[in-house]
């Protein structure tokens, strides 16, 4: 555990990023004409949630990800990596076809030269693992991302799966997507409940946001671009 982090970050502040997501019960920001939030950093790797808020899946509406915006949001700040968010129901972007969320994100690769996108989503309490890693078997991540994120996650003691129920092998996922059309490496983050809920386990959340700062970081200054906008 590092002191300095803690300090910086407080349940307050933690909920303030979350009630953007979380308005009109988690319907998000209905009333405006965006659909994704886009924050422009300095390390060549993006964060993307969109999961933040409710969606809709073959006519029916899925449940938000909980507190994955605010990971995001956070990692923002703590790292100066990229990050999109989806900001308001609308089309399942972890499931479509392609979609407006993955036009969004393939201009944004293209303009900043990112090599590296970490997806994230909400596991449910139920699960076993803390953390699921998904890159399509493999497929869609360098094997030498992958040690040092496992490694990271090793150090931070979490329990990780790999390629699981969730593995990101689907077509219209966005790790699958940005990896076979754009060529640019991604896995898929699933966090357990557990991890997502400051409210009730502050310490918990915290803990798995500074582990995904130390992998944002060790990704985003050793990894290098094998995308087609590099």
């Amino acid at each position: 555990m590092k002191g300095c982090f803690y300090m910086k970050v407080n349940l307050q502040e933690v909920l303030e990023l979350e009630d953007q997501f979380s308005q009109h019960k988690y319907h998000g920001a209905i009333q405006s004409n965006e659909f994704t939030s886009n924050k422009e950093g300095v390390l060549p790797i993006l964060i993307s949630a969109p999961h933040a808020t409710k969606h809709w899946r073959n006519g029916r509406v899925k449940s938000a990800d909980i507190y994955t915006g605010s990971i995001a949001l956070l990692l923002y700040q703590l790292t100066g990596c990229h990050v999109m968010v989806k900001t308001k129901i609308g089309e399942d972007p972890n499931y479509v076809v392609g979609g407006e969320y993955k036009e969004i994100l393939s201009e944004f690769c293209r303009t900043h030269s990112i090599h590296t996108i970490i997806d994230l989503h909400g596991a449910s309490s139920e699960h076993s693992f803390d953390i699921e890693m998904g890159s399509n078997f493999g497929e869609s991540l360098s094997d030498d991302k992958a040690r040092r994120i496992a490694q990271v996650f090793q150090n931070h003691r979490f329990k990780v799966a790999l390629n699981g129920t969730f593995a990101a092998s689907h077509k219209g996922t966005i790790t699958n997507y940005v990896s076979q059309e754009l060529g640019i490496d991604a896995v898929q983050l699933e966090i357990n409940k557990e991890y997502r809920n400051p409210r009730n386990e502050l310490e918990l959340f915290l803990k798995m946001v500074d582990c995904l700062r130390d992998i944002v970081t060790t990704v985003g200054n050793h990894g290098e671009s094998r995308g087609r906008f590099s």
